[in-house]
């Protein structure tokens, strides 16, 4: 049986809980009969880092591709990994990575491009994620691929540091997802070969959530140079396909909220009931806090507090109201001039 693994969404418009720190484990390893639809949105961005985050990646989206999780016997080229514990198959870029599951994390061990049988081997196998991995955890790897069995060479290699520096909650196009933790990446790799120097640096966030096989979503830029000469440089952003999504995850507890104006351009009006302390945060688009009111021992009742955005460019935000009892409220907002 194949397992479909859409990204699990629940509105924008209603509140959500603040979770405890999410911690992946082997449990959580990609299997034979897994399969992760994602969808292009566009040039990547770094996000914020911490605790209790909201993450806002939605924008026009692009192709979409699924990604098979494959008994690595059953894949083209796999017979040269046999230590693999499962491939993954690129439907879009035809391209099968070879993991192996270990005790202590995620190991890309080879790659097979199934458009010109290339085969890439690592002769330091590559970390992808530590088990267990939860706030906090952070790891160096010095893997390095050998050049291609096909006889090309290959420039990747180590050192890559990776930390979980944060975990919230991811919002997409079509609604949000709860309990992700965020690991950043980055690398600087220098390489000589044929007298010529390679020089790559990556800079990624990858985002995972218990109970999901692979990332949910990924967004990064990487910049490659030959001899100080910049020949290539890129940025993405790929989130969990949630086209045929349908709502199957509802908070427990929420906070009732309304923005008005919506779009605004110099001022907007927030209506909201609680009756505690609460406060009031707006988030731009990479998750980085850009303006905060804090409201004290607020009576039972609706209460509306006017923000003054007049000083924040045009573009999309969220506003969240965040309770000591761990309720939250969020809603998009858009600034325009």
């Amino acid at each position: 049986m194949t397992t479909r693994y859409p990204l699990v969404l629940f509105p924008c418009l209603v509140g959500t809980v603040l979770h405890a720190q999410p911690t992946f484990t082997q449990s959580d390893a990609p299997v034979a009969g897994q399969t992760i639809s994602y969808v292009f949105i566009g040039n990547g961005n770094i996000f914020a880092a911490g605790a209790n985050q909201l993450w806002y990646l939605t924008g026009p989206t692009g192709p979409s591709s699924d990604l098979i999780c494959l008994a690595p016997g059953d894949a083209s080229g796999g017979s040269n990994w046999p230590s693999a514990t499962v491939a993954i198959y690129n439907a879009g870029s035809l391209y099968t990575r070879f993991l192996q599951s270990a005790a202590d994390g995620l190991y890309t061990i080879g790659g097979y491009d199934n458009t010109t049988s290339a085969l890439t081997d690592y002769a330091n196998t590559e970390r992808l994620i530590a088990y267990p991995c939860t706030f906090g955890t952070t790891w160096t790897d010095d893997y390095a691929t050998s050049p291609n069995l096909d006889g090309t060479p290959d420039y990747l290699s180590g050192p890559r540091t990776w930390t979980a520096d944060g975990f919230g909650t991811l919002i997409g196009n079509n609604g949000s997802l709860n309990n992700v933790l965020k690991i950043h990446s980055a690398q600087i790799s220098d390489t000589t070969i044929g007298g010529s120097n390679y020089h790559t640096e990556y800079v990624i966030d990858d985002f995972w959530r218990p109970g999901y096989p692979y990332f949910v979503a990924s967004a990064g830029s990487n910049v490659h140079s030959v001899d100080g000469v910049v020949d290539f440089s890129s940025g993405y952003m790929n989130v969990v396909d949630v086209v045929s999504l349908g709502i199957v995850e509802e908070p427990t507890q929420q906070i009732g909220m309304s923005l008005s104006p919506n779009p605004a351009q110099d001022e907007v009006g927030v209506v909201y009931g609680v009756a505690s302390d609460a406060m009031i945060t707006v988030q731009d688009a990479v998750g980085r806090e850009v303006l905060n009111v804090k409201k004290d021992a607020l009576a039972p009742g609706i209460h509306k507090d006017v923000l003054d955005v007049s000083a924040l460019p045009a573009g999309a935000y969220l506003v969240r109201i965040a309770t000591d009892d761990g309720q939250q409220g969020l809603q998009k907002l858009v600034i325009q001039r």
